[in-house]
């Protein structure tokens, strides 16, 4: 019967050991968690700001662009160069408050936790994708003028051919 009572303290103690190493690795855990999201949060953080830094004057070429464009078609004052200038207008302020809320790339998140990281994280993509629309809207216009800049040249060399 003492044999018994040996292996239950035994038991016991490798018991709390067991408790207290599970504690120990569920604290190591969860901050390496803490270290990778911060880490993707800070690399969310530079290439928003890597990659959109400059969008603001991406819109004022995409509008000189297209008024240059709208004038050699003879389109200067008509409603898609108003609608066009409206959009931009309201593009470029929608860009002026989300640059705003562009957390600093050297902001520190070191007492931030899981869900605070998270959190952040979450809105740093959503920043991302609203940018990226807008960013994908002037490129595409940009492209679209260069096209037809590019037919109005071809235009003129085959007329001063004839």
């Amino acid at each position: 019967m003492a044999d018994i009572h040996w292996i239950t303290y035994v038991g016991s103690v490798t018991g709390v050991l067991a408790l207290l190493i599970s504690f120990f690795n569920h604290m190591k855990v969860s901050r390496l968690g803490c270290q990778d999201t911060r880490i993707e949060l800070r690399h969310s953080l530079t290439d928003v700001h890597t990659k959109y830094g400059g969008l603001q004057e991406k819109l004022l070429r995409a509008l000189k662009s297209r008024q240059q464009t709208a004038s050699a078609l003879g389109l200067l004052n008509s409603g898609m160069l108003e609608k066009f200038q409206t959009d931009f207008e309201i593009d470029q302020q929608t860009v002026r408050q989300l640059l705003l809320q562009i957390p600093l790339r050297d902001k520190n998140f070191k007492n931030h936790n899981y869900l605070e990281l998270e959190d952040e994280l979450i809105a740093v993509h959503t920043l991302h994708r609203q940018l990226q629309a807008i960013d994908e809207k002037y490129s595409t216009s940009l492209k679209e003028d260069k096209e037809s800049s590019d037919m109005l040249h071809r235009a003129a060399l085959e007329t001063a051919r004839v």
